[in-house]
């Protein structure tokens, strides 16, 4: 609710399992003074089920608001999440170098970051 209208209709690869992508547009609240105008940002939403996953891709005319925008979708979502299942989502990024922890293979126990090899993730 909080992005707006989509822009697209769902784009449904599969139903079992459920795979799917939508875009949506939304505005900034607050005129942006550099830009003279509201920031534009775009969200691609996609939900993977057979990996259980789903990913946001976010677009926006200025990097901190990428980071503002994904910040509030993750705490609203892990907020919904947590009432609706018991319990909160897992941060896949490395906190040690802030690669991202790409190819995942959720049948292993545990997951260790192929670039500092500093940290492991028990999934």
């Amino acid at each position: 609710m909080w992005a707006g209208k989509s822009v697209s209709k769902p784009i449904y690869e599969s139903q079992e399992p459920f795979k799917a992508e939508i875009y949506y547009y939304v505005l900034n609240q607050n005129p942006d003074e550099e830009l003279g105008r509201r920031e534009r940002i775009i969200i691609k939403t996609r939900v993977d089920e057979e990996n259980n996953v789903a990913m946001l891709n976010i677009g926006a005319e200025k990097n901190p608001t990428v980071n503002g925008v994904l910040t509030h979708i993750w705490q609203l979502a892990n907020t919904r999440f947590g009432e609706v299942f018991g319990y909160e989502f897992k941060v896949l990024h490395c906190p040690e170098c802030g690669a991202s922890f790409d190819n995942l293979d959720k049948n292993k126990d545990i997951v260790i970051c192929k670039y500092c090899e500093k940290f492991s993730l028990k999934i």
